[in-house]
């Protein structure tokens, strides 16, 4: 598994809201006394690692995220993200674009001048990726995490699918921000990134599930606020660890 895990490149993404009318909804705790921003990941293999820094503006968005030599800018409008820069050894990657419509659901990016239409339906954004010749659909929970994603390669007439469960009354390593996953998996839109997707979320995650490897049950462990602080991912005959730093406020 962990040959297959690759990185090229990160995004940002705003949190949906979600409404307090449903009597349905997914109970959660109150809000944390204390606001604690995520500044550094380190992923665990034992054979290797990965280690990722963030950072902030003043209202809590990110400003960058970086991984040994590469590093993400990213651009605001109001609150939405509205571009995000790419660079490798400080020279210019990718340039990627959003466009919103009045609900704040995505409905065009460009990436590198390329436009790509988008659509939203029933929590899920859907697009056409050329250089994989692919359907991609990213859904969403009630929160703003994925919830799953689905890769539909033409070419080969196959789909890989990956999904998410969630320990909706604790706080994830990205709660006191916003999630950048979506817009992650909207540029680079390939399957093995999901040990990246299931460290940065909004609430922990407890489980992860493909079509195409086992499955991995989490062991999180928190801090006395209910914080994030260790995921332990067991999978059938092996193991990795993510660990993870705050900063308070």
């Amino acid at each position: 598994m962990k040959a297959k895990i690759f990185l090229f490149g990160l995004v940002s993404l705003l949190a949906l809201s979600c409404s307090g009318d449903d009597d349905n909804a997914t109970e959660v705790n109150p809000e944390p006394e204390t606001v604690k921003l995520l500044t550094e990941v380190e992923i665990d293999f034992g054979d290797f690692s990965e280690e990722f820094d963030l950072s902030y503006f003043q209202n809590n968005t990110v400003r960058s995220f970086s991984q040994a030599d590469m590093v993400c800018l990213f651009a605001y409008s109001g609150e939405r993200v509205s571009s995000m820069e790419i660079l490798y050894n400080g020279e210019p990657y990718a340039v990627a674009g959003f466009e919103y419509d009045g609900s704040g659901h995505i409905i065009k990016m460009t990436i590198n001048g390329i436009e790509k239409p988008v659509t939203f339906q029933d929590n899920c954004y859907s697009f056409y990726f050329e250089p994989n010749d692919a359907d991609i659909t990213i859904c969403l929970n009630e929160w703003g995490d994925i919830d799953h994603y689905t890769i539909y390669y033409h070419n080969f007439q196959d789909q890989n699918i990956v999904s998410f469960e969630y320990d909706s009354e604790k706080y994830g390593s990205l709660y006191a921000s916003h999630n950048f996953m979506l817009y992650f998996l909207m540029v680079r839109p390939y399957p093995d990134y999901f040990i990246w997707v299931s460290a940065f979320t909004l609430r922990p995650v407890s489980e992860i599930h493909t079509d195409f490897y086992q499955s991995i049950i989490n062991q999180n462990e928190f801090d006395n606020e209910d914080y994030l602080k260790k995921t332990i991912g067991l999978e059938e005959d092996d193991s990795h660890e993510i660990r993870y730093s705050y900063v308070e406020l």
